[in-house]
């Protein structure tokens, strides 16, 4: 109920567990909770809510007053003496009236208008595969973190690690050397001319990036390449050939920055995380790229945060379904906004 934004920014519409909270300190016994109707009437836990201008103790202080509720229909309001309805976060309303001792838990229609009660917020990370998620917080603010906690187990990567137990991965902190030398700097032995490292780029590099991976079910394939920028859209067209019961819309992609920040696209299928890639910002293919017919299928992203960096950019394809066929990907991938100096091999 709290999609329109009810509450100002820090609060929050409260959850069915913390109405619980409230009522467990007005007197609730612990074995009503959970039930429908009204609870702690022996222990006027009703009371204990209302101010006292209602005839409440207020012991609680939430000062409950006799608001009553909005009817559907015709708008008109009842009951704005003897009642409030208190809405939570579920369809799990509150109930408070006049001749009742208790607190009542009830579904009651969302159609009709009720009272919000605003609980502050605890900010902070909810994400469970973030690196600082914190189970005490209830409202997200954006701040979680999937890079510091995290390892490489991509071992053509120049910080590769096995995956100890309990470790977290993420490949988007990957580092990987600059084409034409080693992780420690050094020439590979193909550029070595006369002495020295004599590595060709080319002056930003306008076309697509075409790349052909043969993959089987859950297999995938990184591809780095060279290139900076802002990456504002994503132009994506696959020429498929038709691969059995297989379709394009199986396909996932990541898109790595050099400082670490990912755009993805999911598959049918596994996710992008179950091989190591918890990216930040997720899409999907369109609905008609499920299909087995052989064709051109195309589609462009805009990345709600455009991903930025001069250094190796990482491509991540695949095949996310388990009961794939080895498909023989044709793909092309124009990438607005990057000046790329050396294309994937």
């Amino acid at each position: 109920l709290d999609n329109r934004g009810l509450c100002p920014v820090g609060w929050h519409v409260p959850t069915d567990e913390e109405w619980m909270e409230l009522e467990s300190y007005a007197g609730v016994p612990a074995i009503e909770l959970n039930i429908s109707g009204y609870r702690g009437e022996l222990q006027n836990a009703g009371a204990a809510m209302k101010s006292a201008s209602w005839g409440g103790t207020n012991l609680t202080g939430f000062s409950g007053t006799p608001s009553g509720y909005r009817n559907i229909g015709d708008g008109s309001f009842s009951n704005l003496n003897s009642l409030s309805l208190y809405w939570s976060s579920s369809i799990s309303a509150r109930l408070l009236e006049t001749n009742q001792s208790g607190v009542a838990r009830t579904s009651f229609n969302d159609r009709y208008g009720g009272s919000v009660r605003c609980v502050r917020s605890v900010l902070g990370c909810t994400d469970q595969l973030a690196c600082n998620y914190d189970p005490e917080v209830n409202e997200d603010d954006g701040s979680c973190d999937y890079l510091s906690c995290a390892i490489c187990n991509l071992e053509s990567a120049c910080n590769y690690q096995m995956q100890p137990e309990g470790t977290y991965v993420n490949n988007a902190v990957c580092e990987f050397p600059d084409y034409g030398y080693d992780c420690n700097g050094d020439c590979l032995p193909e550029f070595v001319v006369e002495g020295g490292c004599s590595v060709d780029t080319i002056e930003c590099g306008g076309s697509p990036i075409s790349v052909f991976p043969v993959l089987g079910p859950t297999q995938y394939e990184v591809f780095t390449f060279q290139a900076s920028g802002t990456l504002t859209e994503i132009d994506v067209v696959s020429d498929w050939a038709g691969f059995g019961g297989s379709w394009p819309g199986d396909m996932a992609i990541a898109l790595v920055s050099p400082t670490g920040q990912s755009f993805g696209v999911e598959g049918f299928g596994s996710s992008l995380s179950s091989i190591g890639y918890t990216v930040e910002e997720l899409e999907d293919f369109p609905f008609d790229w499920n299909s087995t017919f052989p064709g051109n299928y195309a589609v462009s992203f805009a990345p709600q945060t455009p991903l930025s960096g001069s250094g190796t950019w990482q491509l991540v394809i695949f095949n996310a379904w388990g009961g794939s066929s080895t498909v023989f990907y044709d793909l092309q991938l124009t990438l607005t906004g990057l000046c790329i100096t050396n294309y994937p091999e």
